[in-house]
Order: C-alpha cells, then sequence, then structure tokens
C-alpha cells in the first residue's frame, strides 16, 4: 500500500507541474552534468550482452532526452568553458550530455537522437579503444568475468596480485598490461566473434561532429590510483587527442575514481577541467579554484530508478534528478 501511495505522490506531483516548478526555484543556479555510457535497439545482440546497469534503449534513451529538454537549458561543452573564463554566465537550470568510453553506439544510435533534437553532447574518450583489434572491448569483456565464479581469483593469479586484491587495483594491474595478454585473460572467442566492433575506431571520430565533442577520459581506461599510473595514462591520453583535434584541457576521470595525489597531475597534463562521477548539482556561478577544476556528474540508468511498467517515466526522472545535493 506505501508503493502504491508513493507512487501515484509522486506522479501527481509531475504531472501537476509542482516538481517542476520546485525544480525552477531549486535549481534554477545550477549545472546538471548528465553521465550516459551505451545506448542500443533493444533487440540487439550488443544489448543482450551489455552491462544493463550502463546501458539505454534507444526509445528509452529518446524519452529521456525529451525530459531533459523540458526541464533544462541543454549546453555545449564549449559554453561550459566559456562561463569558467569569465565569458558568458551558463543560463538558468544548465544542463550538459555526456558519455563515457568510446562505444560505437553513440555515433550510430546516440548521435541521431541528440542531433534531432539540436542537443549538443560530450564523449570522454578511452584513448586506447580506437587502436584495439578485437570486436569486444577488454574492459566490457572483464566485467562479464568477474561475475563468474572463480575467475577474478583466475585473473589476480595470473597477474601475481595477492588474494583480496580489489577491483580498482585489479583493473590497473590488467591495464597496465600489454593489450594482447589482458584480451587474453579476459576474452570469450564465442562472444568476440558474436559481436560485431564495439568501439569507435580512429577514422570514425571525425562522425560525431558537430554535435559531440570529445574530450579525454585516460588512455586505458586504468583506474588512477597513483600519481605515477596517471601521469603515464593522461600523458598518453593528452597526446592522443592532440593529434584528433580534440579537447586537450577537458577529461572525465576513469570508474569515477579521483584520488587527490592524481589532481595536480592532471593539471599538468593539460586537463584543467576535471569531472567526475559524483551524483550532485554543480552550483552558479562558478566560484574561483585552484585547477583542476571538478565537477559532478549524475549517472542516468535505465531501471527501477527510471522506469514505471518498463518504460522511463518522467514522474521518476524528475525524482532521480531534481533533489540531488549541490555543491
Amino acid at each position: 500500500m506505501m508503493r502504491l501511495v508513493k507512487r501515484v505522490a509522486r506522479q501527481l506531483g509531475y504531472v501537476s507541474g509542482l516538481f517542476g516548478a520546485l525544480h525552477r526555484i531549486r535549481n534554477r543556479r545550477t549545472l546538471t552534468v548528465f553521465m550516459f555510457h551505451r545506448v542500443l535497439p533493444r533487440d540487439s545482440v550488443a544489448f543482450a550482452r551489455a552491462e544493463k546497469e550502463f546501458t539505454f534503449s534507444v526509445d528509452g534513451f529518446g524519452v529521456c532526452l525529451d525530459f531533459l529538454s523540458r526541464h533544462y537549458q541543454l549546453i555545449s561543452l564549449a559554453d561550459v568553458r566559456n562561463a569558467l573564463s569569465g565569458g558568458p554566465p551558463l543560463p538558468d537550470c544548465a544542463g550538459l550530455v555526456t558519455f563515457d568510453d568510446g562505444w560505437r553506439d553513440t555515433l550510430a544510435h546516440a548521435l541521431p537522437e541528440l542531433a534531432r533534437r539540436r542537443i549538443p553532447g560530450v564523449l570522454f574518450l578511452t584513448t586506447e579503444v580506437t587502436e584495439l583489434s578485437a570486436n569486444r572491448w577488454w574492459q566490457d569483456a572483464l566485467v562479464e568475468r568477474l561475475t563468474q565464479a572463480s575467475q577474478p581469483e583466475r585473473i589476480a593469479k595470473a597477474l601475481d596480485l595477492p588474494p583480496g586484491t580489489s577491483l580498482s587495483q585489479l583493473t590497473a594491474a590488467l591495464a597496465q598490461t600489454p593489450v594482447e595478454r589482458r584480451q587474453a585473460l579476459v576474452s570469450d572467442h564465442a562472444a568476440n566473434e558474436l559481436l560485431e566492433r564495439q568501439m569507435l575506431s580512429s577514422s570514425e571520430l571525425a562522425g560525431l561532429a558537430p554535435w559531440i565533442m570529445i574530450a579525454g577520459h585516460g588512455h586505458s581506461h586504468a583506474p588512477l590510483i597513483d600519481a605515477s599510473m596517471a601521469t603515464a595514462e593522461l600523458s598518453a591520453c593528452a597526446a592522443y587527442l592532440k593529434g584528433h583535434g580534440a579537447e586537450t584541457d577537458c577529461m572525465s576521470f576513469p570508474h569515477g575514481v579521483v584520488r587527490p595525489e592524481v589532481l595536480p597531475v592532471a593539471a599538468a597534463a593539460g586537463f584543467g577541467l576535471c569531472f567526475t562521477s559524483e551524483p550532485h548539482l554543480n552550483r552558479l556561478p562558478f566560484q574561483p579554484s585552484q585547477p583542476p577544476r571538478l565537477l559532478g556528474r549524475i549517472h542516468i540508468p535505465e531501471n527501477e530508478w527510471t522506469m514505471e511498467s518498463g518504460r522511463i517515466s518522467p514522474a521518476r526522472l524528475a525524482n532521480f534528478l531534481f533533489w540531488r545535493p549541490q555543491f
């Protein structure tokens, strides 16, 4: 009964316009940064094998974009950078759409939905993925392997890591091994052959323009757990971005791992604007700060937090996004 009462109250709060009005007052001087990963047709093989927490169906993504267009003034990364450097201030209830990693479906399925609605976006690119030869990204295969009995222990042992090694440490160690060995440790040959290429190639990056700008997300997607690793990762990432005419001063942290000792490394690599995975709204106007500037992002899933009766629910989306803390 209590769940039904909450559902009805939430629906009435949204349909009546109350949630929207409170949002326009409460979040008027904020920037909300939205985090997406994959966008795929619901009936595709890739959707069936994808990590559901980070995957949207194409139709669900479209409904989500329509919601964001109604309740936010959606801006570009250039608008954020201009505001930070003393240019025009951001509009009320500003919103920025971002994607992580470098999935081909960002180009094939997310981009058309953005272009149809004239919404700009940002792709935080893990620069190494554009040069990989395997159809399936090793990180995607690793996620699947880690859900299987004894596989985490097997991989850790192969890397000479002690029992109880954390997921961040295991992923970081794996990322620092040669690509071929990484792939061999985590790949399922049948799955790799079943799937088409999952990640963008270098030649496809130009197809993201003009709607999606490219910024950094590390090189191998290793979590940046110490300054030494961060130096190598961010230097390689920055060099790749510079060579491909992308944004060399903006990045997001792989796996959302932000260590204090890594921040000066990011600044030294030229990344003065860094996006985290901290789910908060960013207060406006921006206050002076030491580089790098850190901005929070909110990961939006397509699951029970945002859906009702199998479809994206605007009322649930409002409840999920509008009441986040502000920093």
